[in-house]
């Protein structure tokens, strides 16, 4: 089979493209995890000659960081989309020779700064995931299976990668770039029964040893409960700043906050007659001021320096462990234990269901490498899979390693267990049932003669 991909870079108002003899190489790896432990991102890197275009950094040439990259791969004259990417660095090789590496949208969102956020009831996904992205302006898509899965608690700042694998490993979905313009959401799949494809000697180039990977004996995940029982103020922050633009990112989820500073005139209730409002200790009732205050973050416009202190009760965390114990058969060595304490959105109202799914990733324990001649085959797919001793693997592909320009050779990572059911026959015997059926009292008499196979 023929394949030929193409490049299409975008910078300005100009849009170059690459194909045929002018990519040199070009090197896609697409990952994912299957229960959300961590979040990979895709990364291609290829390199590109044309005498016509001179993409030089002594030039003030246009590239730069971030400037989108499209792939595609012509197979049997029919182009398949392979994604969506953005520039990350480049180099000149020579004169004409140009290296590229570009990451897609969830590299991006690995450096890009997020502020945190807190959920204190069950709220869909469908609403979590739009609160993380939406302000970005980031294009994604939910499979309808789960928008409507429920989660709660706290998610700390860093960067937003990191935010979304929170809400990703409480959610119990995985989330992928893989063959489209934008984040997708997809719910767990872990080979432990059906597969998407079979995969058939004909359809390998080759086939490397396989790995068995440390027998995990004990797995333990802390879910965190957040409840306003507090009695203690605290002070959250209290510092002298100076005129302009400031950003308290706080380290925990905090209520019922006051704020007190230089700018900050908050409004006080009062009645129809203009009499202030106050409670029985004589203070005044406070409804906010000029600052805006974010669910995990006060921002301020300081038009004159001074001292801004913010008190508050922090929320309690009320933690519960879920322990799983694996029964072990042997003696051997190669054992590990995991510890998920730092979920922060995983309640205790759900948890148990995040340790099954780890249970059952954490039993996957064959590794396997094939590469494959050209296929529809992507990541996330479960695979049927021969190898040694006449023993299958049923296993879902993590990692694929793809050769664009050098026949779209799929270098594919999968793992997964040896699987315990049978397979039916292709053709399977059947065979008719003889007897004579007499109505009676004595229903049993029948069977005398009834032959059962």
């Amino acid at each position: 089979m023929i394949t030929t991909p193409t490049i299409t870079l975008t910078a300005g108002e100009t849009t170059y493209t690459f194909t045929g003899s002018q990519i040199i190489s070009a090197s896609l790896i697409e990952e994912v995890n299957p229960v959300s432990i961590e979040i990979p991102y895709n990364v291609i890197e290829f390199e590109i000659i044309n005498s016509d275009i001179d993409f030089s950094m002594f030039s003030g040439s246009l590239l730069s960081e971030r400037l989108p990259v499209m792939v595609y791969e012509t197979k049997e004259e029919t182009e398949i989309f392979i994604g969506k990417f953005y520039l990350d660095t480049w180099k000149n090789e020579s004169e004409y020779k140009v290296s590229f590496r570009a990451i897609d949208i969830l590299g991006v969102l690995a450096s890009t700064d997020y502020d945190g956020g807190f959920w204190e009831t069950p709220t869909a996904l469908e609403e979590v995931i739009y609160d993380i992205l939406a302000p970005q302006g980031i294009s994604y898509t939910i499979d309808d299976s789960i928008k409507d899965v429920e989660i709660s608690g706290y998610n700390p700042s860093g960067d937003y990668r990191s935010a979304i694998q929170q809400v990703c490993f409480a959610a119990q979905c995985v989330v992928s770039t893989a063959r489209s313009d934008r984040i997708n959401f997809y719910p767990v799949s872990l080979p432990v029964g059906a597969y998407t494809k079979k995969i058939h000697d004909s359809e390998k180039l080759q086939s490397e040893p396989i790995d068995l990977l440390s027998l995990v004996t004990k797995i333990e995940l802390i879910s965190h409960d957040y409840t306003k029982t507090s009695t203690d103020i605290q002070t959250i922050f209290s510092q002298y700043l100076e005129i302009g633009s400031h950003k308290i990112v706080f380290d925990q989820p905090y209520y019922d906050l006051v704020i007190d500073g230089p700018g900050y005139t908050p409004y006080v209730l009062g009645d129809e007659s203009g009499n202030y409002i106050v409670t029985e200790n004589g203070d005044y009732i406070e409804i906010g001021g000029q600052y805006t205050l974010d669910s995990n973050a006060l921002y301020m416009e300081l038009q004159e320096a001074g001292t801004v202190t913010v008190t508050g009760y922090a929320y309690t965390d009320n933690k519960k462990s879920f322990i799983f114990n694996e029964t072990i058969t042997s003696s051997s060595s190669n054992k590990k234990t995991c510890k998920f304490s730092s979920a922060t959105m995983v309640s205790s109202s759900y948890a148990e269901t995040v340790l099954d799914n780890l249970i059952d990733y954490y039993r996957l324990r064959y590794e396997q490498v094939l590469t494959l001649l050209p296929s529809e085959v992507e990541v996330r797919d479960i695979l049927l899979s021969g190898t040694f001793f006449d023993t299958k693997i049923l296993g879902s592909i993590n990692k694929m390693e793809i050769n664009l320009a050098r026949g779209f050779l799929l270098k594919s990572t999968l793992l997964g267990i040896e699987p315990v059911y049978v397979e039916p026959e292709e053709h399977p015997t059947r065979r008719p049932r003889t007897g004579v059926a007499v109505c009676g009292a004595d229903l049993t008499y029948n069977n005398r003669w009834r032959n059962y196979l």
